[in-house]
């Protein structure tokens, strides 16, 4: 037997992969090694306007997606109607903040694995002016995130509710200033990621979750919609979807009818990819349907590309309007689903609320939980691939493994909310 165990760098957090081959039977194994976080007990007897605050704080790189889906989860749960510009501004908030993690991923965590750096320092040497051009891009998408919802990470400036602050309109024009110079470094950016080229794989299950757009690309809806051609309202999630806990792991994992499912970018694109005609010729690379999980990677350079535009056309369409951006709120009893495209893919909060607007039950449901088996399953691919081909170099699987794993992005400070109970 061939046990190779892989501990992944250059992801958010700590995992291992596992791969026991034995003649031509294969197995993978995606552990969590994150210490626990147990925010959903942590949540219990909080005060509703508390929350969104505390589970900003699972995790620095996506705190944005929590921390709205908290809220959506927390309004539909005390039957808390909001205004369409409130509704606009946040997922405008939430797309800036894909856009955000797309960039520091391709950059800073796949880049590497296709341009032969071992380090950042032979990163900039090697790729100097991409280097120096994201980190401008980047740094402009956090003034955006920061002008549009209070703080670049651990959000402030709203809640249930809607916002604390008006927008004015010194500072959308603001804001479509720094998205223009942003426009100008993302072209030359995700020309750079389309021209790399990715390892072959074809994944075995191609089922993939994604909340619904009812219009347009990134566009929060109420359903989930799945490669079927299926849809589930986003408050029955459990009929569809079931939570495994998983030996040696502090992570659970989603499954559907008990087999894989993804999430995330690819998934997004294998949905909606015909509302981005006008990226024809980035299209025509990704030929969607993608199957390969790599191509993940060219699916998120896709989404920056689209969103960095997107936003600026809307805010442009802000500039003359007199928004609403808050409504009143009066604790109930009640249950409520949040769910969101977070940059990783389909998140979900669960919430049930007391008369006096206190929790009383919480579950959170994060894309890299929902990947973790599809994961194995293109892990274990990868391998009987290369024994079918007679090559089985060590050394070699372990990095195309680590490659795999980056493709998919996980977060592992989100995927730990284990609650071990024993006796």
């Amino acid at each position: 037997m061939t046990l190779i165990s892989e501990s992944v760098d250059r992801v958010f957090g700590h995992l291992v992969v596992e791969l026991s081959i034995e003649d031509e039977s294969v197995r993978a194994r995606f552990l969590s090694k994150q210490g626990p976080r147990f925010f959903e007990v942590i949540l219990r007897g909080r005060e509703y306007y508390e929350v969104p605050f505390i589970v900003s704080r699972i995790c620095g790189a996506c705190s944005i997606a929590h921390f709205l889906a908290s809220i959506y989860a927390l309004e539909n749960a005390m039957n808390v109607e909001v205004t369409e510009d409130i509704k606009l501004l946040r997922d405008l908030a939430n797309q800036i903040q894909i856009a955000q993690n797309n960039l520091v991923h391709l950059l800073f965590l796949a880049l590497p694995d296709y341009v032969g750096a071992s380090s950042f320092d032979s990163l900039v040497k090697s790729n100097y002016e991409i280097v120096r051009d994201g980190m401008k891009l980047n740094s402009l998408c956090l003034k955006v995130v920061n002008m549009l919802i209070g703080r670049i990470v651990n959000p402030l400036s709203c809640n249930v509710g809607g916002f604390y602050k008006d927008l004015n309109r010194s500072r959308l024009r603001r804001i479509i200033d720094l998205l223009k110079e942003a426009e100008k470094l993302t072209k030359k950016l995700v020309d750079y990621i389309f021209q790399l080229e990715l390892p072959e794989l074809e994944e075995k299950t191609h089922t993939y979750a994604v909340l619904e757009s009812p219009r347009d690309y990134l566009v929060k809806g109420d359903d989930i919609v799945l490669s079927d051609g299926s849809r589930v309202p986003v408050k029955d999630y459990s009929k569809v979807f079931s939570e495994q806990c998983v030996k040696g792991s502090t992570s659970r994992v989603v499954l559907r009818n008990g087999g894989a499912v993804y999430v995330g970018p690819r998934a997004r694109l294998n949905a909606y990819y015909e509302r981005l005609r006008e990226y024809r010729e980035y299209l025509s690379v990704l030929s969607p349907p993608m199957k390969n999980p790599f191509m993940n990677i060219k699916a998120k350079a896709l989404e920056l590309l689209y969103i960095i535009g997107n936003v600026k056309e809307k805010i442009y369409e802000l500039q003359d309007r007199t928004l609403k951006l808050r409504v009143s709120v009066k604790p109930r009893r009640g249950e409520g689903v949040g769910a969101i495209e977070a940059p990783r893919g389909l998140l979900i909060h669960h919430y049930v609320v007391n008369e006096d607007g206190k929790i009383t039950y919480a579950n959170i449901i994060t894309p890299t939980i929902f990947n973790a088996k599809h994961l194995e399953e293109c892990a274990e691919v990868l391998a009987i691939r290369a024994i079918k081909s007679g090559k089985i170099d060590v050394e070699f699987l372990r990095k195309l493994l680590s490659m795999l794993v980056r493709a998919y992005d996980p977060c592992l400070p989100c995927a730990t909310h284990v609650v071990m109970v024993r006796g």
